[in-house]
């Protein structure tokens, strides 16, 4: 028996109760890149996504609370953590807002 696939219009000949098509078999799926949702992190802690969101965690990063997708857009977030300036930069030897002597 020969049949032909309404998805692509392939034609096969079924052996048995093969009725799908070889052409449109999930291993034949070409897969498209997988999409990103690029979070990253302003100076208050708070997370700005590429999809056009903003999320505040209460406690620790999305990271640390297991967010691997983002729950607006669906994609895998990739982040980018911000880097502040460390406490070990200032000088505390100096009062501020007056000139060393």
């Amino acid at each position: 028996m020969t049949n032909t696939c309404l998805k692509c219009g392939s034609e096969w000949k079924s052996e048995g109760s093969g009725s799908e098509c070889p052409g449109c078999k999930p291993e034949s799926v070409q897969l498209a890149e997988p999409r990103v949702c690029t979070w990253s992190e302003d100076d208050d802690g708070n997370w700005s996504t590429a999809c056009g969101n903003s999320y505040c965690m209460e406690a620790g990063t999305p990271k640390e609370n297991e967010y691997a997708y983002c729950p607006t857009c669906g994609a895998r977030i990739e982040y980018i953590e911000h880097v502040g300036v460390s406490d070990d930069d200032d000088d505390d030897d100096e009062p501020r807002g007056e000139e060393p002597r």
